[in-house]
């Protein structure tokens, strides 16, 4: 029996709502025969990995943010509309072309529900209460799982998987089927179909993924027991880039086999919420109920880890001349080439530690 994942049809939302996998085409639930037809809305082309709730929270009076370009290595003001989005980086299609707006949809909820809850943090109260820690683990899965690096990362993830091991696992069955005699014949010539059919399954709808992965990063989270805590920076200078989010002392690696790379064991999670306020997760105890204020060495180092990490897109508010002094180079060819990979080969900083009681002055 094949996995259902190849084999079965299945729509776009039911796929969010079960989770797992989708390495086929989805097929988008049609109206019957004589039912009307529902004018759908026109869709989203241009796909935000970053959210613009966040990205404005960057911009100055005239709305609009300092942006680097890593890739043309060029600066100037823009506004959050034209940084950190990508045509169709979401976009699923059913068996007839149809293009949806599924996965993007899905995004635009989690975007509503934490943008709520980051404007609240930031202006009635800084300090995350025990019943704001789900959807703060909410808010940095979604920061993660959304980025062009993991996008790409699953795609190349799922390529993989499609057309090498699928025939492989194939070759599997049918040596066992001719080795054991307890196969059909019919069975065996619909692994023989499949084999043929392997290099031809789509692959266009990884993105469908993306719920799953986030809700596995949920839970990772949430049985962390992490602390989280907003520093506060007065002097306004945090940054965000299209990879808004740092994982400090993190094991990277994903062919490990470890379902949430990076997240299971990162000391630190660091996510920029605007150039005066982060939001971090530690694995070490940091004062509860306190204002806290990291050194601006600290600053320096997560910003560095925050710009080298970026695809394209590095951030700050117009003025604040942080992104000047970092000295960021040029992407070269940092991909590993394993197809495991969600990210490519990220880049260190030196001597960047996790946070510690020692950085943090209380206020």
């Amino acid at each position: 029996m094949l996995p259902p994942m190849l084999t079965t049809r299945i729509s776009a939302d039911e796929a969010l709502r079960a989770g797992g996998p989708l390495a086929t085409r989805v097929t988008f639930s049609r109206p019957a025969f004589g039912q009307p037809v529902r004018r759908m809305r026109q869709r989203k082309k241009r796909h935000h990995s970053v959210p613009q709730y966040l990205l404005r929270r960057f911009c100055d009076a005239s709305r609009q943010v300092w942006a680097y370009d890593r890739i043309a290595k060029e600066s100037k003001n823009l506004s959050p509309q034209a940084v950190c989005a990508e045509n169709d980086l979401y976009t699923v299609s059913d068996r007839t072309g149809s293009k949806s707006d599924t996965v993007e949809e899905f995004f635009a909820e989690i975007d509503r529900e934490c943008a709520t809850f980051i404007e609240t943090i930031t202006t009635d109260r800084p300090i995350i209460q025990d019943h704001d820690r789900a959807v703060a683990i909410r808010f940095m899965a979604s920061q993660f799982v959304r980025a062009g690096h993991i996008v790409k990362g699953v795609e190349r993830a799922g390529l993989h998987i499609v057309r090498q091991e699928a025939p492989r696992m194939a070759n599997e069955l049918l040596a066992d089927a001719l080795a054991t005699g307890t196969w059909s014949v019919s069975g065996l010539e619909e692994i023989s179909r499949f084999k043929e059919r392997a290099s031809e399954l789509e692959v266009e709808n990884m993105a469908a993924n993306l719920p799953w992965l986030m809700g596995d990063i949920e839970q990772a989270l949430m049985r962390g027991r992490l602390d989280i805590h907003i520093l506060t920076c007065p002097q306004g200078r945090i940054i965000i880039s299209d990879y808004p989010i740092a994982l400090i002392g993190a094991d990277d690696s994903y062919s490990t086999g470890g379902k949430t790379p990076g997240f299971q064991n990162a000391v630190e999670i660091w996510c920029p919420l605007s150039p005066e306020l982060a939001m971090i997760a530690t694995r070490t105890k940091l004062e509860p109920n306190a204002v806290l204020r990291p050194k601006l060495s600290v600053i320096k180092s997560r910003n560095l880890r925050i710009a080298l990490d970026s695809r394209r897109w590095v951030i700050e508010k117009p003025g604040s001349r942080m992104i000047r002094r970092l000295n960021i180079p040029k992407p070269d060819a940092r991909s590993t080439g394993n197809h495991d990979s969600l990210w490519p080969k990220r880049s260190t900083v030196s001597d960047e530690r996790p946070i510690g009681t020692t950085d943090l002055l209380s206020g």
